[in-house]
This record gives structure tokens, sequence and C-alpha cells, in this order.
């Protein structure tokens, strides 16, 4: 039987009125704590946010993806990353708390969460 592993999980919502705590989820971040497993996945496509919002700035939200997947793959960006993201998004971008997961296939485990979470309505 494979033995359990931990990771941690974020999501990453849009927002675009924090009154109304409408979102969509536009990413879904994971990692381990000893950095040997690292996995983002992004929406396909803005489709969803710019239903709920047809003034997004289409450019940031690729530009604010491609940083995020280049600085995931190495620890210390990954760890600079996260830190920046949970002291500072707190408007249109937001990031969830951290989600404890286990499982004994953490990369199945992780698609199955961005399956569940990347859907494009909400």
């Amino acid at each position: 039987m494979k033995e359990r592993q931990q990771f941690k999980a974020w999501l990453l919502k849009y927002t675009p009125n924090v009154a109304t705590e409408t979102f969509v989820v536009i990413g879904v971040l994971a990692e381990n704590e000893t950095g040997t497993f690292a996995k983002t996945q992004f929406l396909d496509n803005w489709y969803p946010v710019i239903a709920m919002d047809s003034e997004v700035d289409v450019e940031y939200l690729d530009g604010l993806k491609g940083e995020i997947e280049r600085a995931w793959v190495n620890l210390r960006e990954r760890r600079r990353l996260l830190k920046l993201m949970e002291d500072s998004f707190s408007n249109t971008i937001q990031i969830s708390p951290a989600l404890a997961v286990t499982a004994t296939d953490p990369h199945r485990e992780f698609d199955n969460l961005a399956r569940l979470n990347l859907q494009p309505s909400r």
C-alpha cells in the first residue's frame, strides 16, 4: 500500500467586487513541505472571468499567470511569491488560506482539486 503524502494547496480567485463575495477560481497552486512537489494549474482561458467582469485586464491576468508559473518551479521564488500573495493580495486577486491535503498520489489529487475548482461557472 502506498504511503499517504501531505501537501498544501491554495486557490487563486478573481473577485471583481469584494463586497458581493462573488468570485471565479482562476488558479490552483500546490506544494509539499520539502519543496519536491510543486504544481500550478490555471483556467484554460479567461472567458469565465470576462463573463463576470467585462472590464477585466486580461493582460494583467496573463502576466500574473506567467509570473506564478515561472516562480513556482523554484523553491526560494515560490516561498517569496507565496509570502507576497498572502500579505498583499486582498482585493481583486485573492489567495485562499492553505488547504491541507493528504493523498497516496499527490499528482492525481492535485489534478482532481484543479478540475473541481477550475469549473467555468461558479
